[in-house]
């Protein structure tokens, strides 16, 4: 995971992630959404967006599975979350680009 400032963008951070290669691993999967979630926290930001990540020309990932593992990753991280030491979790909004075409 690399974390960059956003400059132009709109917004004050882009968080690049390596696409996990192993079409259909959930694991891998999940630890790539828990690894950005994890870098989001530690820059104390409070939004992030996420793509379906293993989807497009560099993965392998079936776009349905890919959706259902990428949510279920994100709601196991916040609800894991919800337990840690005040100020540590800054996570408020997660935002899904999850389509097609």
């Amino acid at each position: 995971v690399c974390a960059v400032k956003g400059h132009q963008l709109p917004s004050s951070h882009a968080i690049f992630v390596v696409t996990p290669t192993q079409g259909g691993d959930e694991a891998a999967l999940k630890k790539a959404v828990t690894n950005v979630l994890k870098k989001t926290a530690e820059l104390k930001l409070e939004t992030v967006a996420l793509p379906s990540i293993g989807t497009g020309s560099a993965g392998s990932y079936d776009k349905g599975d890919a959706a259902a593992w990428i949510i279920n990753s994100i709601a196991e991280y916040l609800e894991d979350a919800s337990t840690a030491p005040p100020g540590t979790q800054t996570i408020k909004e997660v935002c899904f680009a999850l389509y097609d075409e």
